[in-house]
């Protein structure tokens, strides 16, 4: 059994000594009625159409995506849309629609301008992103890893990867390690390995994963100014030598690299539970 800690901008959390009592809790959560979508209802809204699995058309001619999880994306080469992990991802939430939904915005917006939301199921009583990723169905949002709100999808996700459901199962999807990195680029992926160095250049604070910086997996953050940079800084020194997983679109920087929004997008992974 596997446990991980989100590291946030405070310091690295504790590893919780109470695993069983942690799990003994997610299972009676899961037994009782699931809280709607965080946020205020802006009323109920029907699925017109589904794009790549995570864009979504509705009737009343709203365009959004998901504020809390990603479909998960195919190997290089591989359409989207046609990809069967995405197809049934994407079966999936028409069954979840078939009797409306209850639209949630979110807080803001996408970098890119898309509007984000969570969706509550009329017909099942739930809400989708925590659904799909308990089923191991779609991959939580590098951004929902650190939001507080989000925890139910997190916690949903962790125990479908634990039972190897969906696309946890499926070796396009596994868990890379920081030297086979190279095989998730141009893909949302989760990463593990051993940070060896850290660094600042040009305002940038990099994670170095390897001895050659030039081409090994790396992960980059805007060193940010005054007390946030100090914060960063003194977080990046406590994770060298620490295993650790991180998520988001993995794209070529002379090596494989990640563009974190945050730090904690890193989760700490606990002594003897490391697969890389």
């Amino acid at each position: 059994m596997r446990w991980v800690a989100t590291i946030t901008l405070s310091g690295l959390m504790l590893l919780a000594a109470a695993v069983l009592g942690a799990r003994e809790e997610e299972s009676e959560t899961a037994k009782a009625p699931r809280p709607p979508p965080p946020g205020e209802a802006a009323g109920e809204v029907e699925l017109l159409a589904i794009r790549d699995g995570e864009r979504l058309l509705l009737k009343e001619g709203q365009p959004l995506r998901f504020a809390a999880i990603r479909a998960p994306y195919p190997p290089i080469g591989q359409s989207l849309g046609r990809w069967p992990p995405v197809q049934v991802l994407s079966r999936r939430i028409e069954e979840l629609a078939v009797d409306g939904l209850i639209l949630y915005p979110a807080s803001r917006d996408d970098r890119y301008g898309n509007r984000m939301a969570n969706l509550w199921s009329l017909k099942e009583k739930v809400w989708l992103a925590e659904v799909l990723a308990g089923e191991g169905l779609a991959m939580v949002a590098p951004r929902a890893l650190f939001a507080p709100e989000y925890a139910p999808v997190v916690a949903a996700e962790r125990l479908a990867r634990e039972a190897g459901l969906g696309i946890w199962s499926n070796p396009a999807h596994k868990v890379l390690c920081a030297d086979d990195a190279w095989d998730g680029i141009d893909q949302l992926r989760v990463v593990q390995g051993r940070i060896l160095e850290t660094a600042v250049v040009s305002g940038n604070l990099f994670l170095n994963f390897g001895a050659d910086w030039r081409r090994d997996f790396t992960l980059r953050l805007k060193a940010g100014r005054g007390k946030r940079r100090t914060e960063q800084l003194d977080l990046a020194q406590e994770l060298r030598a620490h295993v650790i997983e991180v998520r988001g679109w993995i794209y070529y920087y002379g090596g494989p690299a990640i563009d974190l929004d945050n730090l904690g997008q890193i989760t700490l992974v606990a002594p003897g539970a490391e697969k890389c």
